[in-house]
């Protein structure tokens, strides 16, 4: 075999091992997790402890809770700031506190996901929904779109966090540009916001699927009245609401 050939077919048997390398490196693509909805739209707001979940468990079939990550913990807890670890109430354990897991879904508020930890904290929730038996009843929630992007790689469903125009003082039309871009850019299973962007959202948006934090403390004709008519919408898929039992 002249040099000529000789150098050829090494450089050929090189790009096939690094070829093999690479298809042993690369990720596993994992069958998404399709989210089903239960038939409520009323889902409990923030049960962030055990005393809410004895109290909202009962009535509502769909709940939201907040999630942090430690890092240095390498463990989810359930709370608002990464402060709240303190109370070390973790989501397994949380979990654990329901009397029938499969009974609910759950929205999780990842409070500081991000592009670091955004593959570790994937696979601790879906460790957590195969022990407690509640695949396709967990969907994922936060404004990092390139986290959530990550988060999906994974299996998991999506729910991009949009704040309102009354929250970012922005005009209704830059404001719409923005989120347009947003949600072409990542294709979420879902979109969030606080309860004024209804009607905003539905019209600028009639085929996303919405979920809108609908918060009135107290339960009255004028409170629950306004949560029925976003509930009416057919765009609108869960509605938070902190009162004690879902809006019949």
């Amino acid at each position: 075999m002249s040099a000529y050939h000789s150098h050829t077919a090494n450089r050929g048997a090189v790009l096939v091992l690094l070829a093999l390398f690479c298809c042993s490196c690369k990720p596993e693509s994992l069958e998404p997790i399709r989210f089903d909805y239960p038939d409520s739209k009323f889902w409990a707001h923030g049960v962030n402890t055990m005393e809410m979940i004895e109290e909202r468990a009962p009535y509502f079939d769909g709940m939201e809770i907040d999630i942090v990550y430690s890092e240095w913990q390498e463990e989810l807890y359930v709370g608002h700031e990464l402060w709240d670890t303190v109370q070390a109430l973790t989501l397994d354990m949380w979990l654990d506190a329901l009397p029938e897991p499969d009974a609910h879904h759950l929205w999780l508020d990842l409070k500081n996901l991000t592009t670091d930890n955004a593959a570790e904290v994937a696979s601790k929730i879906i460790d957590a929904m195969k022990r407690h038996g509640i695949e396709g009843k967990v969907m994922v929630e936060s404004q990092e779109g390139d986290a959530l992007r990550i988060v999906r790689g994974h299996g998991l469903p999506i729910m991009l966090w949009i704040n309102s125009p009354y929250w970012t003082g922005q005009s209704e039309k830059k404001w719409i540009k923005k989120a347009k871009s947003k949600i072409r850019q990542l294709h979420p299973d879902a979109i969030s916001s606080d309860h004024h962007a209804f009607p905003l959202f539905p019209e600028t948006f009639p085929d996303e699927k919405f979920h809108i934090w609908d918060t009135p403390r107290e339960y009255n004709d004028t409170n629950v009245e306004h949560s029925r008519k976003i509930a009416d919408n057919h765009a609108v898929r869960i509605v938070l609401v902190d009162y004690p039992m879902p809006v019949d």
